[in-house]
């Protein structure tokens, strides 16, 4: 990836900042009046909307110019019409929620959202390794499928990680085919306000070793406790996601903590552009080294994709960057796509990649 091309990236995310930083409304203080019990439970939601606010407080906004509900100033959503995929099988259209408007994240699989929504999602990533790498550049292709199911109003179940990988690293002969490891979890609605409107949610993840070694996957079991919070921030939206990837076996593989970040901006009722951000931070090593062993060090870690249980990683921090959008095609339909690239001078496997995605409610 050429510095060229990053530069301009980073000044596309700082363009899409500096709209959302133009008007966002003032969080109020205080606390629910359920008493210290409440306070509690609302205390690090408020805490995150808190956060949020300052990344989009420098000038004033009323929130009534963009009729409550995002998107640029004069501007008021309108749920789509058509394409209800309750209708099709005889049911009663979807109830509308008050984060219609959202759209949810492009990139990263570990970038939990924190709606509790009926959700399909078919993906597709393209994924380009460093030449500079152990890999030796090369390419990393993943077809997969994700399911939200909405078990109640405060509980939903995951399978967000699953598909069919194709590696083709150039500095093998060849390219290997195979699965992906499969993870499965739950997510609960800790706190919700309508009215803001916003959302915190906790989340428990749960990886088996169920891929296949040829490309890189089935290397251990792990556990991916997360919370994730949204905010309707007058011109943009806010999503912000934080967690740890917690090995079965901490000495074989690396936990890692990780975080992202994404701002959309809707410009109709049917399209948002947006800029996400994500990273891994490794707190710790592995002996397990792709299953090379202690002797083979790797120095570098598998991002999102994997956990190869590299020596030598600990303290190592990887960030990347993306621009995309999302097109809501109907009322339940949507596409997404988002291009990315590293942020950080440490790329480790990822030189930049393109994910494109489908999702549907019902």
């Amino acid at each position: 990836m050429s510095h060229g091309s990053r530069s301009g990236l980073r000044q596309g995310a700082a363009a899409v900042l500096a709209v959302a930083a133009a008007s966002a409304p003032a969080f109020a203080d205080g606390t629910s009046a359920g008493g210290a019990e409440d306070a509690r439970r609302t205390m690090l939601p408020r805490a995150l909307g808190e956060a949020a606010a300052a990344v989009t407080s420098v000038l004033p906004h009323d929130p009534a110019a963009s009729g409550g509900a995002g998107g640029m100033p004069g501007w008021e959503y309108q749920r789509p019409e058509g394409g209800g995929l309750r209708e099709w099988f005889g049911k009663e259209r979807r109830a509308p929620d008050a984060f219609d408007h959202m759209a949810r994240p492009v990139t990263n699989i570990q970038f939990h959202h924190p709606f509790i929504w009926n959700e399909l999602r078919p993906l597709f990533v393209n994924h380009w390794f460093p030449e500079e790498s152990a890999l030796g550049g090369g390419t990393l292709r993943a077809y997969a499928f994700q399911i939200f199911a909405k078990l109640s109003d405060e509980w939903q179940f995951t399978a967000y990680k699953d598909g069919y990988v194709d590696l083709d690293p150039d500095a093998t002969v060849g390219d290997d085919k195979g699965f992906a490891d499969f993870a499965v979890g739950f997510k609960w609605k800790a706190w919700e306000d309508a009215s803001a409107p916003a959302i915190f949610s906790l989340g428990l993840g749960y990886e088996l070793t169920t891929g296949d070694e040829e490309v890189l996957e089935g290397k251990g079991d792990l556990f991916d406790l997360y919370g994730s919070y949204a905010r309707d921030l007058g011109p943009a939206n806010f999503i912000g996601t934080a967690g740890f990837i917690l090995p079965t076996d901490s000495d074989d593989a690396v936990r890692v903590l990780h975080w992202h970040m994404h701002l959309d901006i809707p410009l109709s009722c049917t399209f948002s552009p947006l800029v996400e951000m994500n990273a891994f931070h490794y707190m710790s090593d592995g002996d397990r080294n792709a299953g090379f062993g202690p002797t083979v060090p790797l120095g570098f870690e598998g991002f999102d994709y994997t956990n190869l249980g590299a020596d030598d990683v600990k303290g190592n921090t990887v960030m990347t960057g993306a621009l995309g959008f999302r097109w809501f095609i109907s009322e339940d339909v949507t596409l997404g796509a988002a291009y990315e690239v590293p942020l950080t001078d440490r790329e480790d496997v990822i030189d930049r990649r393109f994910t494109l995605d489908l999702t549907f409610r019902f």
